[in-house]
């Protein structure tokens, strides 16, 4: 066993070396930058002022949902106010953690290899336009959550009650506490569970599928009663619900620059539209075992691009919630092209 587990290290330590080091290097601008980018500023006001004790959306109102709110002044607790490079430090560390998860999900689909280029296309392309997209916004911190959340649901288990669909729910729960878009992800998941093809794969029973939807479902609103709680105890519940959901009405839809971005996204990010595309074309044979898992994150695909649109108003940034989907859709595509031998794992 111990030759086994050393054999496989010395087999992707290098590689995983490789991917963090160039993850790092292409995250120096932002590390030496000793300045808020884009939405930091706005969000470092709201955190500063909890920071000293003060209560978001009473001393300092900004639209975000609190736990990004709480993630920033946690930051700025332990690492020091206004601290620029400790803040762009932990979204380097949130960026790889996010990685991690991909990697996971490679892992568990298919083989190492798959997980390690899962990781490398979000490494890659998580900025895809702009320097403002190494920001630690709101895009950046849901994914961390929505990643472990379907790295936990798509694990190897058979049981008919699976209690870490309880943690799984939570994750999705902490990335809409995040920014309000992630909520959307547990839709596909919700339905990935109901799949016949998910059923059939882990010989399920359909009263077994709904149980757990229902654990999924505890977790997500198991945690956000928590936090409406905590809301409630702070005295700011009824001003965190305004400024996180009544007041996010879509006045415009601007549709030249949703048309323009969306036309760059596609130019920039096109090795994994093609690597998702053809990944699809022969998926009989690239996806076999795990065709459950393939729907799924075809319809988390959709829901992340629901999510890039519902603001109206196409940031940048707003596509990053693409990335983790369309890097698992190809990744395994460029894994079978560097390693012909690679199948997915059947259960």
């Amino acid at each position: 066993m111990a030759r086994v587990l050393n054999h496989k290290f010395r087999q992707l330590g290098l590689p995983v070396l490789g991917i963090v080091l160039l993850t790092v290097a292409t995250r120096l601008p932002s590390l030496v930058h000793s300045r808020p980018i884009d939405d930091e500023a706005v969000y470092s006001i709201v955190a500063n002022e909890i920071v000293d004790g003060g209560r978001p959306y009473i001393d300092a109102v900004e639209r975000k949902p609190p736990l990004l709110f709480w993630t920033y002044a946690a930051v700025f607790k332990t690492l020091g106010k206004f601290n620029w490079h400790g803040l762009h430090s932990a979204a380097l560390v949130w960026t790889l953690g996010t990685m991690g998860g991909l990697y996971v999900i490679g892992d568990q689909l298919f083989e190492p290899e798959t997980g390690l280029v899962a990781a490398l296309l979000y490494s890659i392309f998580q900025p895809w336009l702009t320097y403002k997209n190494l920001a630690f916004n709101g895009e950046m911190l849901m994914n961390l959550p929505i990643v472990w959340s379907w790295a936990i649901a798509f694990r190897r288990r058979s049981l008919r009650l699976r209690p870490e669909l309880l943690a799984s729910g939570a994750l999705l729960c902490a990335g809409f506490l995040l920014k309000q878009p992630a909520a959307i992800a547990a839709v596909p998941l919700g339905i990935y569970l109901l799949l016949p093809s998910y059923r059939a794969s882990r010989r399920l029973s359909q009263s077994a599928s709904i149980i757990q939807v229902a654990m999924l479902c505890a977790g997500f609103f198991g945690s956000l009663a928590t936090a409406i709680i905590v809301l409630w105890k702070q005295g700011i519940l009824d001003d965190a619900f305004y400024w996180t959901i009544a007041a996010q009405t879509v006045p415009h839809v601007f549709w030249t620059k949703a048309l323009l971005l969306t036309l760059a996204f596609l130019g920039v990010c096109l090795p994994l539209v093609i690597g998702a595309a053809l990944g699809q074309r022969d998926h009989e044979r690239l996806w076999a075992g795990v065709e459950a898992e393939r729907v799924a994150l075809l319809a988390l695909l959709v829901a992340s691009a629901i999510g890039t649109a519902a603001g109206g108003r196409f940031y940048p940034h707003y596509y990053i919630q693409l990335i983790p989907p369309l890097a698992l859709l190809a990744a395994p595509f460029y894994a079978r092209l560097l390693s012909p031998n690679m199948h997915p794992r059947h259960w």
